[in-house]
């Protein structure tokens, strides 16, 4: 696998800022069909990838999200790489590796009040 890759541009950047305005909104269709329009262009995108793993979450598929972030591992944000896939795991009930992962993204980035609150209700 290629070890470079190119990041997105400022477009692409603002076309993930609507998606995240959108899922705010409620509105996960719309969200979805920006992203896949973005996907087509850049199919194996890491920060990309990040963006499908939060839909899927929210559409309720964490198997699909944990599919999504693999490859996503080199995106440009890994407290929220980590974040959702201890997202992701704490879903499917494997506290253990959500634990872990949301260890790394606090340990990344310590002020998400998310990641501790899903850390506290991993060790539950």
């Amino acid at each position: 696998m290629d070890s470079h890759y190119e990041t997105l541009d400022e477009t692409e950047w603002a076309r993930v800022d609507h998606i995240h305005a959108l899922l705010e909104e409620g509105e996960i269709e719309a969200a979805r069909l920006t992203l896949d329009e973005l996907l087509r262009k850049r199919p194996q995108h890491p920060d990309l990838r990040i963006e499908d793993a939060e839909l899927k979450l929210e559409e309720g598929e964490p198997d699909e999200a944990l599919a999504s972030l693999r490859g996503a591992e080199r995106s440009a944000d890994p407290a929220r790489y980590f974040y959702l896939r201890g997202a992701a795991f704490h879903e499917l009930a494997r506290f253990a590796e959500a634990e872990a992962d949301l260890l790394r993204s606090i340990a990344v980035h310590p002020g998400n009040p998310g990641a501790h609150e899903l850390l506290s209700r991993s060790r539950e």
